[in-house]
């Protein structure tokens, strides 16, 4: 419960001082996840010290399993995945979700798409414009972060 509430602090409060506050309205209008991403700048307790916090939502909190990402290029299309572990208010129990991205450049400017995100074997989000929404695409530069594959992106 402390790590939750750290990290739901850190979204507001952090940001705020530092003159980067996170506009809530916006946030609350994204159309798919509903997430906060976290800035990049702020840093909260990882889950069990290992699993850095990503974002948060009034239902749960988000953390990335960086040991998990990966990516791959073939030809001009680059494949990023992860796993993204959260927390629901109110239980102890942590479930799991695997997201995968494509990348390609169109028309000089890079096209993010969220290829699919699994809960369980199933299918929950497919096909969806990783641009338009700020936390997938803070997910997606997260890993291109981690895997290094950033460099090679832009």
């Amino acid at each position: 419960m402390k790590i939750l509430k750290i990290c739901l602090l850190s979204i507001f409060i952090i940001p705020a001082i530092l003159g980067m506050a996170i506009n809530v309205t916006q946030a609350k209008q994204m159309k798919y996840q509903k997430i906060t991403p976290l800035v990049d700048l702020v840093y909260s307790d990882p889950l069990y010290n290992r699993y850095p916090c990503i974002g948060a939502d009034d239902k749960s909190t988000y953390y990335i399993d960086t040991t998990s990402c990966y990516a791959t290029t073939d030809g001009n299309i680059a494949k990023l995945s992860c796993i993204v572990l959260y927390t629901t208010k109110g239980s102890s129990e942590l479930s799991s979700s695997t997201y995968v991205f494509n990348t390609f450049k169109e028309k000089k400017k890079r096209k993010i798409i969220l290829e699919s995100m699994t809960k369980n074997g199933k299918v929950e989000l497919s096909n969806i414009d990783a641009n338009k929404d700020d936390y997938l695409y803070a997910l997606f530069w997260r890993i291109a972060g981690i895997t290094n594959m950033n460099h090679f992106l832009d």
